[in-house]
């Protein structure tokens, strides 16, 4: 399941709901005694189907913005646009003049739902943007590449991350493209993310042979966590099973192997078989599909 489909299905939702509620106001028009009743009801139906139509708009363009990684341009999106939305609402409330109490009941419940459904939609959002739990995360001592990347896959979950459970010990692995034309990563040089002891190192594997991984190096830290680096480039690979390494050291070089159909670095950590969140720099966020991260040694 796609997030922008499951987001942008909330934004229908609350669209259907505010044409609902425009009908119902519709609806009271002429029913009035008075023709300034009719006029009043008819103000509050054309406003209640605006302030749908923003929030509506807010959420198919915001959220999105927000899974990704422009988290303060869709706050301030989503604050204006609900601001917008909600100052209709209350005109809308103040000038329609309901006669019978099921279009008193109605618009309650239809804002209720909304206002419900919205938080719900948030929260889920704000959940897929956060770290893991259950283990610590490991935090690179140097990016494993330099310069502005994309998060082409990355996330807690198989909404926002295709290797989730594929398998477990990836749940929270990431592909990082150079952000720019689709072939700019390859060969871009790849780094030690942290002091530790090359346990695996395959540099020979030519693009489209071998395992899934095609050429790659394993890192294990001092703690027992093992980093993958893989989908290197042939012949790339500068060191060998059994070299120390330190955070920083020049590794590989981006490459296409294995099951890679375009090239990418792919990374992630795991413990005793077990998934490690890992985080791509000092002070970066954990990583979700959309993000650009501007990778710089500290």
């Amino acid at each position: 399941m796609n997030p922008d489909h499951a987001v942008r299905g909330v934004a229908v939702f609350i669209l259907l709901s505010s044409v609902i509620r425009s009908l119902l106001a519709w609806q009271s028009v002429g029913k009035g005694k008075q023709p300034a009743v009719s006029a009043r009801n008819l103000a509050s139906a054309i406003l209640k189907a605006v302030g749908g139509l923003l929030a509506s708009l807010a959420i198919w363009l915001g959220l999105p913005i927000f899974l990704g990684s422009g988290i303060h341009e869709s706050a301030a999106w989503l604050a204006m646009a609900a601001a917008a939305s909600s100052i209709l609402d209350f005109i809308a409330s103040l000038l329609w003049r309901r006669p019978a109490k099921v279009e008193r009941t109605l618009p309650l419940v239809a804002a209720a739902a909304i206002l419900i459904l919205g938080s719900g939609a948030l929260g889920f959002v704000l959940h897929l943007r956060s770290t893991p739990g259950g283990i610590d995360p490991i935090v690179c001592a140097h990016p494993p590449v330099l310069g502005r990347w994309r998060v082409a896959t990355g996330g807690r979950t198989a909404l926002t991350n295709h290797h989730h459970a594929q398998p477990p010990q990836q749940d929270y692995a990431v592909d990082l493209v150079i952000d720019g034309p689709p072939d700019a990563s390859f060969g871009q040089i790849v780094h030690a993310p942290v002091d530790g002891e090359v346990t695996i190192a395959e540099g020979k594997r030519s693009a489209g042979d071998g395992p899934a991984e095609g050429n790659l190096i394993v890192i294990q830290t001092a703690s027992g966590s093992d980093i993958w680096l893989a989908h290197l480039k042939e012949d790339s690979v500068k060191v060998a099973r059994g070299d120390k390494v330190r955070a920083g050291a020049p590794l590989a070089a981006v490459g296409d192997t294995g099951s890679a159909n375009s090239p990418h670095l792919h990374i992630h950590c795991e413990w005793n078989g077990r998934p490690v969140p890992i985080m791509l720099g000092p002070g970066l966020p954990f990583a979700v599909r959309g993000d650009i991260l501007g990778l710089q040694a500290k």
